[in-house]
């Protein structure tokens, strides 16, 4: 009975203890930053299609704050990995007032210049969003 207590009484503390993190450190939970990653490869692809038909990339329901949540994200080498993300919200940044392929490219290199050193698994998938 004891035991039983004090493994509830530990787990509830494990659980508020969470209570008071920011969301840029819950953002650290793997599938948080799955979540995200995967919102961006969708957002991605849309602006490929706009590219390809020569429309206007469309308004994401992402923004900045999201990447730079993404930033913090606990690893090896944080100064390499914010630099990695800084240099994909430049690329970003220049694709939404240039729109062209040329810019879009820069970006999916941005997008495989972080993923070959921390995710090698998706640069397969993020080397099909390349504009031919």
């Amino acid at each position: 009975m004891k035991n039983s207590i004090v493994i509830v009484l530990s787990s509830l503390i494990f659980c508020f203890s969470f209570i008071n993190e920011s969301p840029n450190e819950m953002i650290d939970e793997p599938v948080k930053l799955k979540k995200l990653m995967k919102e961006i490869y969708s957002v991605t692809e849309s602006y490929k299609t706009a590219i390809i038909l020569k429309k206007n990339i469309p308004n994401s329901k992402l923004d900045q704050s999201d990447i730079l949540i993404a930033k913090t994200s606990k690893n090896k080498n944080p100064d390499h990995f914010k630099s990695v993300a800084n240099n994909y919200l430049k690329q970003l940044s220049t694709l939404k007032k240039k729109q062209d392929k040329k810019s879009f490219n820069n970006m999916i290199d941005a997008c495989l210049n972080c993923h070959e050193q921390y995710a090698k698994l998706w640069t397969r998938k993020i080397n099909k969003l390349y504009i031919k």
